[in-house]
């Protein structure tokens, strides 16, 4: 993987309390996926209709249009000392070069010295690449803030809050991709389209004497768009021919089972293992979460503190995995409780704790 970029920002006080902020990045990638298949048999027999070809050892599927003729002889000089076969290598490469343009331009407000308002609009993304025989593009998010922050109550308060929006395009994910003119792939990178996910953010410190508060909360709405990927847990145990997979049926052609995934086909829709995923979370995507925590210092006769501290987290269910329909990938909604206390003297501190007490699984 190659990444190169070149980044620009700009700052201008539009007046003496507001600030526009505007910035760009031309970003260069390039990501090279080379596969070296070494045979390790030497003298291994030709396979007809390919002068120099030869078969993987192990591997009873014969040549053809997937993977054509290997054009090299299997050297027969002595195996290296090693014990591994001298072999010469077939070489595959496939490559991935994208360019993608990035900006951000925002403002920024400062009503007074206790307070700054913001809002931006910016464009990100993450570079495609190559995996295995396929290509996948550059995922890219449109994001859109509008938030506030700012100290109250003579210091004793700092507040942030913040809503945001953000539109990806061309969204990356590991899913189960079938192939027609090659094995499916259980575990292939593609992009799976479009997705949203809004929200709201809200975090509170205070402190009023010796005690402290702390208060956080997260509210989230996600959606994915159109992608048809097949949940393996539904495909039968038949199509899986030692690690590979049967390539997908073409609209018109006949289920094929024949032991063979370059000849053979099976129907990945008939089976019941075609879901649509539109509508569904994104991963880890809970709806609400929050969080409050509580300490207190208490200062002893000889100059030591200590400073009990207990907290609580909640999370509402979200999923590992794309397919949603039931519970089989979900993380249910969970229930955490903390606890610490410190005792603090000079430069030494000392600790003891209590991390998720409840035993929240």
């Amino acid at each position: 993987q190659r990444h190169q970029g070149l980044f620009g920002q700009v700052l201008y006080d539009l007046t003496d309390n507001l600030e526009l902020e505007v910035g760009a990045r031309m970003s260069w990638d390039r990501n090279v996926n080379y596969l070296d298949v070494w045979v390790g048999a030497p003298g291994a027999p030709n396979v007809a209709g390919c002068p120099d070809g030869v078969r993987f050892p192990g591997d009873n599927l014969p040549e053809g249009p997937l993977y054509g003729c290997v054009a090299h002889p299997v050297s027969s000089a002595p195996a290296p000392a090693s014990g591994l076969p001298s072999a010469t290598p077939n070489g595959s490469r496939l490559d991935y070069d994208e360019e993608e343009p990035t900006w951000k331009i925002g403002l920024n407000w400062s009503p007074g010295d206790d307070h700054f308002i913001y809002g931006f609009l910016s464009r990100g993304y993450k570079s495609g690449g190559t995996d295995a025989a396929l290509r996948f593009f550059n995922e890219v998010v449109d994001d859109y803030e509008f938030g506030y922050k700012g100290t109250l109550l003579d210091g004793r308060m700092q507040i942030q809050a913040g809503i945001f929006y953000m539109d990806y395009q061309n969204m990356q994910q590991e899913v189960f991709t079938v192939n027609t003119d090659r094995p499916s792939d259980a575990d292939g990178i593609v992009n799976i389209g479009d997705s949203t996910i809004q929200g709201f953010e809200l975090e509170i410190d205070a402190a009023f004497g010796n005690f402290g508060l702390n208060f956080g909360m997260g509210i989230v709405d996600s959606e994915l768009g159109e992608a048809n990927v097949v949940d393996a847990r539904f495909v039968p145990g038949n199509a899986d021919i030692g690690g590979s997979w049967y390539r997908g049926c073409t609209p018109g052609e006949a289920e094929n089972l024949n032991g063979n995934t370059i000849t053979g086909c099976f129907d990945y829709g008939a089976a019941g293992g075609l879901v649509n995923l539109a509508g569904q979370n994104n991963l880890y995507s809970p709806e609400l979460t929050w969080n409050v925590a509580i300490d207190y210092q208490f200062p002893l006769a000889n100059g030591a503190t200590v400073r009990p501290r207990m907290s609580y987290s909640y999370a509402d269910e979200q999923f590992a995995a794309l397919f949603q329909s039931d519970s089989y990938y979900a993380s249910e909604s969970r229930d955490l409780i903390n606890f610490s206390i410190s005792y603090e003297r000079d430069d030494w501190q000392a600790y003891l704790f209590c991390n998720n007490c409840t035993e929240e699984s």
